[in-house]
């Protein structure tokens, strides 16, 4: 059988997106109420220079959030470590990794509100 050499959809559409725009922030987490606040961040500041990926199939609308399948998730998250030393990509997870910023909020050192605003920049 002969090997597959060619990147994924999904992987050569998030290399293009970050060219092409200012940061993907990718939220590989199971908390509605992060999401929720990852798009009302974005769509009150019109903030069209971030985009956000998630697999959460009820969602809600904005113009900022692309719904990706779980599988691709996990393929998108082994990218972002080629991407990690900037801030054009910035993944967001569940696990159980101590100083993360999901970490902070589950141990009520940040709230939900204040993360989102450290991983957007608007600190």
């Amino acid at each position: 059988m002969p090997v597959e050499n060619r990147k994924s959809e999904v992987l050569c559409e998030l290399e293009k997106r970050i060219a092409n725009r200012g940061r993907i922030v990718l939220l590989d987490i199971a908390d509605r109420e992060v999401l929720v606040a990852f798009c009302e961040e974005t769509s009150r500041d019109n903030n069209s220079d971030v985009e956000v990926w998630q697999w959460l199939e009820e969602k809600p609308k904005a113009d900022s959030l692309k719904y990706i399948t779980k599988e691709d998730m996990n393929e998108v998250t082994m990218l972002y470590r080629e991407y990690h030393f900037s801030d054009k990509c910035i993944l967001v997870t569940e696990t159980t990794q101590y100083a993360t910023l999901q970490n902070y909020v589950d141990n009520r050192i940040l709230t939900i509100q204040e993360m989102v605003g450290l991983i957007l920049c608007k600190t």
